[in-house]
């Protein structure tokens, strides 16, 4: 083993978890510089670099970088600004918080929601992105993922002009290697038909993943069965061609080829058909449990999907909708 003893450091825990491997108990993980070298038991590691520095966590437990599955870095600084309410009532108080913001905001915004995962332990999240800014400061600040690039409000035709509006890059590493872009057309009260579909095109053609917000609360079914609800003037605003399909919130992206392989984010109002439906046709789905409860909306069934063999990620969604973005508190 090469690297002198003030590079080498042997990190201890009560608890280690492996990646992939079972939980060792009174386990370590022996670093060299930034790299890590081995991850394995105490005693064998100590063998094998006996002039590592110590450091000992008791009664703690040494993990991979968590995933946060569905962050908005760039809504950090709202949290505490629009207060708890049913999803309706919500979305108007966050548009209009956001008013006053401009690119330099968001960008600012999201180095702190940055900042913060990291400090709860995430290294890795999938974000619903708002510009290049965002994503390229996340990334200085050490937060790999997925970051889905936001569309909406928008015709279909408009999608190349918007997606070079916000600085989608051409080159897939300009962000480096722990960062993949991807598209979100946000959801169905937000985009129309002609573009849920075409979104996804385009993601299918740049082979990226796509997210999009699926049956988060009761207005969205409301407004999906007959046109009515908080959200319809919403849809009426942004959702350009919609008109209340009468099924629901997956039988309607699925007409609309909207849902292959794509990952779908709160599903809390789902029905045993459309739970089939995404087992077979979708990447995953995430849960936001307190998200959801901000918000008046019920947690999703977990245990069908998991029953199905469908990834099932955690997130914590925006700390305009959350108390924080501590993704052990969300588990």
């Amino acid at each position: 083993m090469n690297g002198s003893s003030d590079r080498m450091r042997l990190i201890c825990a009560t608890w280690v978890l492996p990646v992939s491997d079972p939980p060792i108990h009174d386990g370590a993980v022996l670093v060299e510089g930034d790299r890590i070298v081995a991850v394995g038991d105490r005693s064998e590691l100590e063998v094998m670099a006996p002039e590592a520095a110590r450091e000992r966590f008791d009664d703690c437990v040494l993990t991979p970088g968590l995933v946060n599955a569905h962050t908005h870095l760039t809504l950090t600084a709202l949290a505490g600004v629009v207060p708890p309410a049913p999803f309706g009532e919500w979305l108007p108080s966050l548009v209009t918080a956001l008013v006053p913001w401009e690119i330099e905001d968001h960008e600012a915004s999201g180095v702190v929601g940055a900042e913060q995962s990291l400090l709860a332990g995430v290294t890795v999240v999938g974000d619903i992105a708002y510009g290049a800014a965002e994503v390229a400061s996340a990334s200085r600040a050490g937060l790999g993922g997925v970051y889905y690039w936001e569309l909406l409000g928008i015709l279909p035709e408009q999608v190349p002009d918007e997606l070079a509006r916000l600085g989608y890059p051409t080159d897939p590493e300009v962000f480096g290697p722990r960062v993949v872009c991807g598209l979100s057309p946000h959801s169905p009260y937000t985009s129309g038909p002609a573009l849920l579909s075409a979104v996804h095109a385009a993601a299918s053609a740049l082979r990226v993943p796509v997210a999009i917000h699926v049956a988060e609360s009761r207005a969205e079914q409301q407004l999906l069965s007959d046109g009515s609800g908080p959200l319809a003037p919403v849809a009426a605003r942004t959702a350009f061609g919609f008109t209340p399909p009468g099924v629901s919130t997956v039988e309607y992206l699925a007409s609309l080829d909207a849902l292959s392989a794509v990952t779908a984010v709160h599903v809390c109002h789902v029905t045993p058909a459309d739970i089939d439906t995404l087992v077979h046709a979708a990447r995953g789905i995430i849960t936001c449990p307190r998200s959801n409860h901000y918000l008046g909306n019920p947690a999703p069934r977990i245990a069908p999907f998991v029953a199905g063999g469908l990834p099932v990620g955690v997130g914590t969604d925006s700390s305009a909708s959350n108390i924080d973005l501590d993704l052990m508190e969300e588990i």
